[in-house]
């Protein structure tokens, strides 16, 4: 929690008890995220830090989602 290059709680520069709110929601959060990340990379058989596991994410540049169809309407032809 205290790796500022990862996920941590500070520096905090926020004053109103909202922002402070706010601001530990979003830290919590991404630490479960981290957590999550690094389990099922575990099941999957790499054990890799969190750090090394969001190395390799950064190195993603592109990322195309494919759906198959749903059985709707057919496309029209060209």
């Amino acid at each position: 929690m205290k790796d500022p290059h990862v996920v941590s709680f500070s520096p905090m520069h926020h004053w109103t008890d909202h922002n402070i709110r706010v601001h530990m929601f979003t830290c919590v959060l991404a630490l479960q995220l981290a957590h999550l990340m690094r389990h099922r990379a575990r099941q999957n058989g790499l054990d890799l830090s969190v750090r090394e596991l969001l190395a390799q994410l950064a190195a993603i540049g592109e990322t195309v989602l494919i759906y198959p169809s749903t059985g709707g309407a057919p496309e029209p032809a060209a």
